[in-house]
């Protein structure tokens, strides 16, 4: 009884394994790809899986690498090149003629058209939140373009836009290349190209308004680099008055107190007030404008405070006598002058060691006058 029912339940496995393999042969990989993403959510309690793409934001609101901090010039260009229609009529696929590419290498432009990604499941609900972004697509979809070509060609194009490192020269070759036909094709489309609108709007008004785009986003990043070098030069400002300060704090402390006793110290601040000084007119000659003006004001008060402090140091220093070097007294009598110690000759004469002392003959000592011999002669005249 069991040993059929153990037959069935085995046949019947293998039927739902077939099927399944079946099943996954018609499915396309994509979405086998998307099954698995489910399956490791579920693996991981739910968890949602990594979106490279930047989630729900639309291509102007994820900021590419090289435009972090200047999210708002990213988002004037990214919507800008929708005024053109060569943004979504040429794409990858157009390649470049070798003048083209010899002037963009030259520039510093390297043009990647290697663009495989399924753009349509790239689409979110966001990306027609933009009105020239929805309009152009009104427009130009389905009968120039077909929706696929439409948002390849401008997610293609955001990307490589994102890779520069100038808009206002980069950009605009770049865009002028590739939003226009090859130079080295026939005027018109190819056999297999659709044809291009002429009627719709202006070309030469469109490209007109792209380079507006361009030239405001120009603008725009020219007005942040300026805003950043004020905050820059406030900031310098800010620690030269601060280092400054304290270094003109030192100096009139040490003035305040007898300058024997910290006349090392004194010295040092007084070279240090020095050095901040000529770094003060320095910066007092250069006026800058905008946030840094402030700092500006404060540097040139403490510039006046610092010249009178070390006007008034080199004044009384100049002020003290020289202290005179000390010579020994002059001896008074001679036998003072003899006990006084020599002093050391300036420059020393080297002497030669004294010759060693030769042993002479003993002399007598010296006779008194009762042991004192007398001649023959003088003894006869002493007994006359």
């Amino acid at each position: 009884m069991f040993g059929g029912a153990s037959d069935w339940f085995g046949k019947a496995k293998a039927a739902v394994a077939e099927a399944s393999s079946t099943l996954q042969s018609h499915i396309p990989s994509s979405a086998l790809e998307r099954l698995e993403k489910l399956k490791a959510m579920e693996d991981e309690d739910a968890k949602p899986v990594e979106d490279t793409d930047g989630g729900d934001k639309p291509p102007w609101e994820d900021t590419p690498a090289k435009w972090v901090g200047r999210e708002r010039e990213w988002r004037m260009l990214a919507e800008g090149i929708c005024l053109d229609d060569g943004t979504f009529l040429f794409g990858p696929e157009r390649g470049l003629a070798k003048e083209e590419g010899r002037v963009l290498k030259e520039n510093g432009v390297a043009v990647d058209f290697l663009f495989e990604r399924d753009v349509m499941e790239m689409l979110k609900p966001s990306f027609l939140e933009s009105k020239d972004l929805s309009s152009a697509r009104y427009r130009l979809v389905p009968r120039w373009t077909t929706e696929e070509s439409f948002w390849r060609n401008y997610l293609w194009k955001v990307r490589e836009l994102g890779k520069l490192d100038d808009v206002q020269v980069q950009g605009r070759l770049l865009l002028g290349t590739i939003n226009s036909q090859r130079s080295d094709l026939p005027a018109g489309p190819s056999p297999s190209q659709k044809p291009l609108p002429d009627s719709a709007v202006d070309p030469e008004q469109r490209r007109a308004a792209l380079t507006a785009v361009i030239a405001r986003v120009c603008g725009e990043l020219e007005e942040r680099e300026e805003r950043e070098q004020h905050a820059r030069r406030h900031t310098e400002l800010l620690q030269l008055h601060e280092e400054a300060q304290e270094a003109l704090r030192l100096l009139r402390e040490c003035m305040q107190v007898p300058t024997d006793d910290i006349a090392d110290v004194m010295s040092t601040a007084y070279e240090a007030c020095l050095g901040f000084q000529s770094r003060i007119h320095r910066a007092l000659a250069d006026p800058p404008s905008g946030e840094a003006t402030s700092a500006f004001a404060r540097m040139a008060d403490l510039g006046v405070e610092i010249d009178t402090v070390i006007s008034e140091y080199e004044a009384r220093s100049a002020a003290e006598p020289a202290a005179a070097p000390t010579l020994p007294p002059e001896p008074e009598t001679v036998s003072e002058l003899v006990a006084a110690p020599s002093q050391p000759a300036e420059h020393p004469v080297p002497t030669t060691a004294p010759a060693p002392a030769t042993a002479s003959p003993p002399t007598a000592p010296p006779a008194s006058e009762s042991d004192f011999q007398k001649l023959p002669w003088e003894e006869d005249d002493d007994d006359d």
